[in-house]
């Protein structure tokens, strides 16, 4: 027993030697108090543990530049996708109410948000986006657990955009915490290149494009100390139009699941709560997600990030710019591009220590997937039941460490037909 002390006190030194600073005027709180009253993102305080006198220093939560990185075993795999491993950066500027800047940058990958306020006007703002994704792979949709090799090809798209909002803060008054409304105009360039595809195969042309969004986001969550939801809810919605100006039908004999594609529009909603449970201390959490949305004339490649489904890491409300990700539980990686959709999530999440949370979810989604049948592929509608577990802890450094299992009974896997279980480990931190 007392190397297992003495191990866990060498970790716990570990987790905190580049977050201690010293001389710094904190407030002084006890553990137990900790646990009853958790501390909120950014909050600096000192406290002990394990016998050790611990300082966490106050974060100025209004610029941040973290990173992640993390990877899915996928059992059994669909297709090839055994191991899917992700990375990416995230930047976030709020010097003060008159502008804002986010970003999540993985080079292929990247999507950039910036707006500021017109110069006689202390909520009306201008914005300026970007968003890339030029994958230099061909790349094909999963169809119950297998590789649709006959629709394998390279595309991809760079979209810039420029606009008009409106913002303003809301309680309880964080960082993050605001209600903004931006109506953003999205000209484009798609294209595509060498495929792989089978007889008979039409590949899309390249062409301009143009987009016109409305996205619309409510944050009034207060987050604790892993940046996790602790009190509070957060909505949003997004609709696009969009057209492309050289557009034929495209795919097998020209048919592109029966839509051609030149102009197409899409709706998306979420939401998300989250609170404590009646004579319970601040340790017991619920939190609660949906998410939904529906398109029209919409094929994989005009798919927006609110109409693909993810899998893999699943943020739950933890930063303004993630709440609208419609997450999949042992989903692999844009498994399903639907028509339509929706997911009902809930969660519940103990405090073990003031920097570890155990955390236990289940619930369904019920989408439109493509599947294989006598007659070739065709959509049907599915319901898939899921449950999980995770683990969120403080780590090594100043880095988090999240630790997640998931099962989903809905999948269908070309190894053994139904359902299908996903390990997710992740490490992100600041830098």
């Amino acid at each position: 027993m007392k190397y297992q002390v003495c191990i866990l006190h060498i970790i716990f030194w570990l987790l905190f030697t580049v977050t201690c600073r010293a001389g710094e005027l904190l407030p002084h709180r006890s553990a137990d108090d900790l646990l009853i009253n958790p501390a909120i993102s950014g909050e600096g305080f000192t406290t002990e543990f394990l016998g050790e006198s611990v300082t966490v220093p106050a974060i100025d939560r209004r610029s941040i530049n973290a990173w992640v990185a993390g990877a899915a075993l996928n059992m059994p795999a669909p297709s090839s996708r055994k191991i899917e491993p992700v990375a990416a950066l995230y930047f976030w500027r709020r010097p003060d109410d008159s502008k804002i800047f986010y970003a999540d940058v993985s080079l292929l990958y990247n999507s950039l948000f910036f707006a500021k306020n017109f110069a006689d006007s202390d909520n009306f703002e201008w914005v300026v986006t970007f968003e890339n994704f030029t994958v230099p792979l061909a790349q094909n949709e999963i169809i119950d657990g297998r590789d649709d090799e006959d629709q394998e090809l390279i595309w991809g798209y760079i979209r810039p955009g420029f606009g008009v909002g409106y913002r303003t803060n809301v309680a309880p008054f964080h960082e993050d915490n605001m209600f903004a409304a931006d109506f953003i105009i999205e000209p484009g360039y798609m294209y595509f290149g060498d495929s792989n595809t089978g007889a008979g195969f039409r590949d899309p042309q390249d062409t301009l494009e143009l987009r016109t969004r409305l996205q619309v986001r409510m944050d009034a969550m207060t987050r604790n100390i892993l940046s996790l939801p602790a009190s509070g809810f957060i909505a949003g919605s997004d609709v696009v139009y969009g057209h492309r100006f050289n557009w034929e039908d495209w795919g097998i004999n020209g048919n592109n699941d029966g839509s051609e594609g030149r102009n197409y529009a899409s709706a998306t909603a979420y939401a998300a709560v989250a609170g404590g449970l009646p004579f319970l201390s601040k340790r017991h959490r619920l939190i609660g997600r949906l998410n939904g949305g529906f398109g029209h004339q919409v094929d994989r490649f005009n798919h927006t990030p609110t109409t693909r489904l993810y899998g893999g890491i699943n943020p739950v409300a933890e930063e303004y710019h993630t709440g609208y990700i419609p997450t999949l539980p042992a989903g692999a990686m844009l498994e399903f591009y639907p028509k339509r959709y929706a997911i009902a999530y809930g969660e519940y999440r103990y405090a073990t220590t003031f920097f570890s949370f155990a955390h236990l979810y289940g619930g369904a989604a019920y989408l439109n997937a493509k599947r294989i049948k006598s007659a070739g592929v065709r959509r049907e509608e599915a319901l898939m039941p899921f449950i999980g577990a995770r683990f969120t802890t403080g780590f090594l450094g100043d880095t988090r460490l999240v630790l997640d299992a998931a099962h989903n009974f809905g999948l269908k896997r070309k190894n053994n037909g139904h359902g299908g279980t996903q390990l997710v480990v992740s490490i992100s931190g600041q830098f």
